[in-house]
């Protein structure tokens, strides 16, 4: 329950930030990836090289008891690669990851590189590979993932 109610919190303070930005800085995105909680959405705020999120989805390693729900928030910058263009980023991000028959919530962390076609601050395709590690005693341990999706 404690893990629920901090995600609600996150996403009062998103909600609250995201009301105080204009609509053009929002990005709403939708794909495969550390970027939308496995397969998923993502919900954030962006600048010129970098964007905040919250995402949610089904992850990958469902078991075969029950669907495998993550939710996660990060953070995207492409600055610190290619400033100019916008398109190379670095991605960090951390989340839970929860089982429906065996309710148990299980912390992860990530990162990864991400390519925006049309740079971070467009509409547009991205490709990347996010790595994330987690509990292996849970069944996580550290993995690879091909990240693909599209932000608009």
């Amino acid at each position: 329950m404690r893990i629920i109610k901090k995600a609600i919190i996150a996403l009062t303070i998103l909600q609250v930030s995201i009301i105080s930005h204009s609509i053009e800085d929002i990005t709403i995105g939708a794909g495969m990836g550390g970027l939308y909680s496995g397969m998923g959405l993502n919900v954030g705020i962006k600048s010129q090289s970098d964007f905040k999120y919250v995402s949610a989805g089904l992850a990958p390693y469902a078991s075969r008891d029950g669907n495998t729900y993550a939710t996660s928030m990060g953070y995207v910058n492409a600055g610190l690669i290619d400033a100019n263009k916008a398109k190379h980023a670095i991605h960090v991000y951390m989340g839970f990851i929860n089982n429906e028959i065996e309710y148990n919530y299980t912390p992860y962390m990530g990162t990864g590189y991400l390519y925006f076609f049309n740079g971070i601050r467009r509409n547009g395709g991205n490709l990347g590979i996010t790595f994330m590690d987690g509990n292996k005693k849970d069944g996580l341990g550290f993995k690879t993932y091909l990240q693909l999706g599209y932000q608009f």
